[in-house]
């Protein structure tokens, strides 16, 4: 075989080589955000089921006197907000109503402010930092350091942290292919427990979320009988698709 021969059978045999090439397995991720996590289009809104469950007991009683309520609340980002030498926000209107049947009637504005690794969120004039980037489990953040916890004493200087990343989850009747839980706070003894925190769906927003503040004195009892407090259980009934 001539030389030329030989050099171009070998041209041809690397070039079929290459193309057959199974591609390298590992591909470089970029970081994850929290934009997936918390639409922020002017008209999305979102419609909530609170039910709250009170308990007070004093020492004159024999057992605590307990209340439960449900109401209904949307929110709706309505406009931008510009201005107070702040990057722009996002004008939250609150709405409200005691049943399904009834009307909406407006109750507050909230705020939301989302920036490059963070995302605030205002709501009676308190100030949460509710989502961090990037999303990982390593990652925490002080949610609560604009609030003045020596005034709202249930808050405190609190890590807020990821878990339960990325996983799907059924609340109510929907099912979520991917969702990201924040964990507030969880701090429990025998008299005492705190526990809050916030799920986020991928193109939902917060979609569930639980607060509980209680106290009971008799150790013997389990926390599904406290004796003060209250217990908060936020979920997602509606939302724009």
């Amino acid at each position: 075989m001539q030389p030329v021969s030989r050099v171009v059978l070998f041209l041809l045999l690397v070039s079929v080589w290459s193309c057959n090439k199974v591609p390298d397995t590992f591909v470089s991720e970029s970081p994850i955000t929290y934009y997936n996590y918390y639409p922020s289009s002017i008209g999305f809104w979102i419609d909530y089921q609170v039910d709250s469950t009170r308990y007070i007991k004093s020492n004159l009683d024999p057992a605590p006197i307990i209340t439960k309520s449900t109401t209904y609340f949307r929110e709706l980002i309505e406009d931008t907000l510009r201005g107070f030498d702040t990057p722009y926000q996002y004008k939250v209107k609150v709405l409200t109503r005691k049943s399904l049947s009834e009307p909406w009637v407006f109750l507050r504005n909230h705020s939301m402010q989302p920036v490059s690794d963070h995302l605030t969120k205002n709501e009676n004039n308190l100030r949460f930092i509710k989502l961090h980037s990037p999303i990982n489990s390593s990652i925490s953040w002080k949610g609560n350091r604009y609030i003045d916890t020596s005034i709202k004493q249930v808050y405190g200087d609190w890590n807020y942290r990821y878990i339960d990343l990325f996983q799907p989850k059924t609340l109510a009747s929907f099912q979520f292919d991917t969702t990201i839980t924040v964990l507030q706070y969880l701090d429990s003894n025998v008299i005492e427990k705190t526990h809050f925190f916030e799920i986020y769906a991928k193109g939902v927003g917060m979609v569930y979320s639980e607060r509980h503040k209680l106290e009971k004195q008799n150790v013997e009892n389990f926390w599904d009988k406290p004796e003060n407090g209250y217990s908060i259980i936020t979920k997602v009934i509606d939302w724009k698709r």
